[in-house]
């Protein structure tokens, strides 16, 4: 006798044989299956762009975690080409020592002076517990307090002493050529304004710090030929026109080379008359014949 077949166990055996409805989108197996390596990748299974799980670095306009050429970044160059305009020379760096219950902690402090060599300059200072740092600070301070400087040329225009605490600079114009006649703080001031022919003497202090704060002080005083007429009120004459110049220098010269060349001759037959007017003189007198 067979025995009964259950109606559940016959319910799950026709749910498992019934067939898969057409209307439901399968997957093609191409898609499933990964690409064989140095293969193109197939259209639209490409992972970059937006996608967040791309791979590193992104294409043009990604967002990986690396900084392609399509990066958010640009170009970094900027502030190191402002920085490359500007000469930066360290004047004096100070080590202060602190002592502790350990041993001694060492602190820095650096004065700094920064120019364009085209007539402008500043002087920073800055302190911390490295070297580098405190140079950094100073740097950032002089950037901030650049001063315009009047110059003539590659010199300056006029004398002028400058004062700054128990420091004391006088500097003075020199012709082309001369150079710096300069030394310590005052030179590193004026070879960052652009000054190139010099003659300074420091009278004061020789405290790095004042000697730099007078020398630029010194600077801070010149005035040019121009703003010191204008406030007496006065006007400068125009100089003449180079052509009439250069004309009458030409005239002149072709008049004294004609008048050289004359001088000599006129000379000559001038101390050769009377010398020939005293031998004809002495031939009388010594010929009785042709004095009768």
């Amino acid at each position: 006798m067979s025995p009964k077949p259950d109606p559940i166990i016959e319910e799950k055996l026709a749910e498992e044989a019934a067939v898969i409805d057409p209307a439901i989108e399968v997957p093609e197996v191409a898609a499933v299956v990964p690409a064989a390596p140095g293969a193109p990748a197939a259209p639209g299974t490409e992972r970059g762009g937006d996608h967040r799980g791309g791979p590193r670095g992104g294409g043009q306009g990604g967002r990986g975690r690396g900084r392609g050429p399509g990066g958010n970044r640009g170009p970094r160059g900027g502030r190191d080409e402002n920085k490359s305009d500007l000469l930066e020379k360290v004047v004096f760096i100070n080590r202060c020592a602190k002592v502790v219950k350990g041993g001694r902690r060492f602190s820095f402090s650096a004065l700094l002076v920064v120019g364009d060599r085209k007539g402008k300059v500043g002087v920073g200072f800055g302190k911390a517990n490295e070297v580098t740092e405190a140079i950094r600070k100073a740097t950032d301070a002089a950037r901030k307090h650049l001063e315009p400087v009047s110059l003539r040329g590659n010199t300056i225009p006029h004398e002028v002493m400058g004062q700054f605490g128990g420091g004391r600079v006088f500097l003075r114009p020199a012709s082309p050529g001369t150079g710096l006649i300069a030394g310590g703080g005052v030179r590193a001031v004026v070879e960052a304004a652009g000054i190139k022919d010099l003659l300074a003497k420091s009278l004061g202090s020789g405290n790095p710090a004042n000697v730099v704060k007078a020398t630029l002080d010194a600077l801070k005083q010149l005035r040019p030929k121009e703003a010191i007429f204008q406030l007496r009120g006065k006007t400068i004459k125009a100089p003449a026109p180079a052509v009439a110049a250069t004309e009458e220098a030409k005239t002149e010269a072709a008049q004294s080379a004609k008048g050289g060349k004359g001088k000599p001759k006129g000379g000559k037959s001038e101390k050769a008359a009377p010398e020939k007017a005293a031998k004809i003189e002495k031939a009388d007198e010594s010929d009785p014949a042709l004095a009768s």
